[in-house]
């Protein structure tokens, strides 16, 4: 019997895998691609947020006009002041130069016994409550301002029972995240009705400062 010895072909030209220069080259290429595209991202999510809270604050402002058109009596609305556990405190006072910090969210109430441009919150006559929520259902990093209002006012709005703004002045509002450099402007003419515009690509906002 003639036997013969059969061993496999174990050269180098064989094997498979990468070597170190491929493995070293493979990763400074997803060092690089993770460098650029991870602050792109979070621009992105940035400017996400920011439209959101700004369509947040548009749908709130245009509910409190709705409501006073539904109910025959104004609609007030003032900058919230919550607790942390977000629960109502009535509205914030008005701050230094006339303007008053929004952040924190909407007081929408009907004080029947006011009727005027102005009037004073009261536990029993919220109609609603709007929130700006940050990551985790904290309270958002945003910095909300009025920038317009009639000299003499305390910065509440008041919608009419015809849907307009009681005083018949515009507003604005500048929305900015607190994290970035990011801005919104929101109006109100004065027939009541709101929207949020950018101020980069639409110069009927005015400047976003």
């Amino acid at each position: 019997m003639n036997l013969r010895h059969v061993s496999a072909d174990i050269s180098p030209r064989g094997a498979l895998g990468f070597t170190l220069v491929e493995l070293l080259v493979t990763l400074s290429v997803a060092v690089i691609v993770l460098a650029i595209a991870v602050p792109s991202f979070a621009a992105l999510v940035a400017t996400n947020r920011v439209s959101v809270e700004a369509n947040r604050l548009v749908a709130g402002l245009n509910y409190a006009r709705a409501e006073a058109v539904r109910r025959n009596q104004p609609v007030y609305v003032c900058s919230a002041n919550l607790k942390d556990n977000f629960d109502v405190q009535g509205c914030l006072d008005a701050a230094v130069s006339g303007q008053k910090n929004w952040g924190e969210g909407l007081l929408l109430y009907a004080d029947a016994a006011s009727g005027g441009t102005t009037a004073s919150y009261d536990s029993n006559e919220s109609v609603k409550v709007i929130t700006f929520l940050g990551e985790n259902g904290n309270k958002a990093a945003i910095n909300l301002v009025m920038s317009t209002s009639p000299v003499g006012t305390t910065n509440q709005i008041a919608f009419g029972s015809d849907g307009r703004l009681m005083d018949g002045s515009n507003r604005k509002f500048l929305l900015r995240d607190t994290a970035n450099s990011l801005c919104r402007v929101i109006l109100i003419n004065g027939s009541g009705r709101a929207q949020a515009c950018d101020s980069a690509s639409d110069s009927s906002c005015g400047a976003c400062s």
